[in-house]
């Protein structure tokens, strides 16, 4: 057997902290460069890169590290980041995090509309605001396996969470789970 697959079957799931801020930005804009919601929000390819990894850092930053939970594999080859849906930001925090849109420029309007319109249930208590994989791990349940934790701690609380999708293959993956 494959000695990366053996080793994806148990891998190394833990907490994250800031200091795994550059790997998880960096994980999460590899595993999202052509995904459909990022290449409509950021159709410029050359740009694209650049503009995610600085929107990834400002959300896991401002949010997601102080105010979520954050579980990454060992090398951070997968992360997964989950918010409370009761969250509440500081005046600062709001400031920092209106600066995404700026990057956004003229599809910043539309992409709150979208935001606006999902639909969110009302019982659910967290939210996974994203999660990625590394394109050369994935495949391998790792994007799996980094769930689990935050999906293990919800079912044994009597729990829900919720998430969005743009692509039709994460929703078998995610019924899966």
């Amino acid at each position: 057997m494959n000695t990366d697959r053996a080793r994806s079957k148990h891998p190394t799931i833990r907490r994250a902290t800031r200091a795994d801020l550059d790997e998880i930005v960096d994980t999460l804009v590899v595993s999202h460069l052509d995904y459909a919601w990022e290449r409509w929000l950021l159709p410029d390819a050359g740009s694209r890169a650049s503009t995610l990894e600085m929107l990834f850092r400002l959300d896991v930053d401002t949010i997601g590290l102080p105010h979520g939970d954050v579980w990454i594999t060992e090398h951070s080859t997968s992360v997964a980041i989950w918010l409370p849906t009761d969250i509440d930001l500081s005046a600062e925090e709001r400031q920092r995090i209106a600066h995404g849109d700026d990057l956004l420029g003229d599809r910043a309007a539309v992409a709150q509309e979208v935001d606006n319109i999902m639909v969110r249930p009302a019982r659910a208590t967290w939210f996974l605001a994203t999660m990625g994989t590394r394109p050369d791990s994935q495949r391998r349940g790792l994007g799996s396996a980094v769930l689990q934790p935050k999906l293990r701690e919800l079912d044994g609380a009597g729990q829900t969470a919720h998430l969005d999708t743009s692509d039709p293959d994460n929703v078998r993956f995610y019924e899966r789970l």
